[in-house]
């Protein structure tokens, strides 16, 4: 047989069924505070994040170590230097192979350019072909100017696109500027320049903005989900780490909700001539190699540390929601006992 209480002493039936109430519920809060539950599951979470933000910035450091790195290689195999000692190539496949042996792992796509080549009794104007000035064909080809060049009347000209669509064809009239663009002169000859982007190497997080810090006001702490690049803002959050070198994840780059574009495009050059070039390029692909290898030991342990402090972080946003829900109801019952009180209300019940 069931029962249950029904009466209260001192106080009225519904007065005291609710005030009872209130005060399970405020024992339950002095559970879930301080130093049990909550309040340890607060402790634990703290006692993580900071080894966490500490390795982070290790890997961090070695990450813009890489990253510095590749932007010494961008600024000396630049378009300057490529004029400085120039380099073409009679098919695609041999100037994507010279940039890889020159570049090695540093780059992240391997962009053949196409060089346009006019004779000089057919250079009578003298346009500017400025860099992501479009360039076309009468044959259809397209393409995007790589590296800035002015012709010189009567002198041979050259030009380096990239992004290369259909057929530059010797003889064919050549466009500058968008569609249709202006005649500039018939095109003489078509060879290629080994060349490359660059992306920085990056270490995403998995992160859960609603889960640090723990948002009460949501009703699922899993979404949404961030893949942010570790940076010195974000240092120690997150649940999980990747590293990624030169961005790529499976051939494309890597899924992020941070900016991550390009960080320039490298022109592979006749190194015989640019040995202080070529050398300067070697050492800095020898500090990325010592750069990624010691990066991996701490950022593995940061990403294991970050799954143990997942468990907590979520422990911490369960109870403390539940803390908040508590509130909400003893906020509730005691406007509703005030009522219930009141004898305007025909109170006390």
């Amino acid at each position: 047989m069931g029962f249950a209480v029904t009466s209260y002493p001192n106080t009225t039936p519904l007065v005291g069924l609710f005030s009872s109430q209130i005060k399970s519920e405020k024992d339950l809060l002095a559970i879930n505070s301080g130093e049990t539950t909550l309040g340890i599951n607060t402790f634990r979470y703290d006692q993580m994040f900071a080894p966490t933000q500490a390795i982070d910035q290790i890997t961090f450091s070695n990450i813009s170590d890489v990253n510095t790195a590749k932007g010494t290689i961008l600024s000396t195999a630049d378009g300057t230097n490529f004029y400085n000692h120039e380099q073409y190539y009679g098919s695609s496949s041999d100037a994507q192979t010279a940039t890889q042996n020159l570049f090695n792992d540093a780059i992240t796509f391997n962009e053949t350019c196409t060089n346009l080549k006019f004779l000089a009794a057919n250079v009578l104007s003298t346009p500017t072909f400025s860099v992501g000035i479009a360039v076309s064909s009468t044959s259809g080809g397209t393409g995007i100017v790589a590296i800035s060049r002015t012709p010189t009347l009567n002198t041979d000209f050259s030009v380096v696109i990239h992004t290369v669509s259909g057929t530059f064809v010797p003889g064919q009239i050549i466009f500058v500027g968008a569609h249709p663009g202006v005649a500039f002169t018939d095109l003489s000859s078509v060879d290629f320049v080994g060349s490359a982007q660059l992306y920085n190497d990056v270490v995403i997080e998995t992160f859960y903005p609603n889960l640090e810090p723990p948002n009460m006001g949501v009703e699922n702490p899993f979404s949404p989900i961030e893949f942010n690049i570790l940076d010195s803002s974000n240092r120690g959050l997150g649940v999980a780490n990747t590293f990624y070198s030169n961005s790529l994840s499976g051939g494309s780059i890597v899924n992020s909700d941070t900016t991550n574009n390009s960080t320039g495009r490298v022109f592979v050059f006749d190194v015989s001539s640019g040995t202080s070039e070529k050398s300067t390029i070697d050492a800095q692909l020898t500090n990325i190699s010592i750069s990624r290898s010691s990066l991996t030991t701490p950022n593995n342990n940061a990403s294991t540390l970050k799954g143990h402090k997942k468990g907590f972080s979520v422990n911490r946003w369960t109870l403390g929601k539940s803390t908040s829900q508590m509130n909400q109801n003893i906020t509730d019952l005691e406007s509703l006992v005030s009522i219930l009180e009141n004898s305007a209300y025909g109170g006390p019940y």
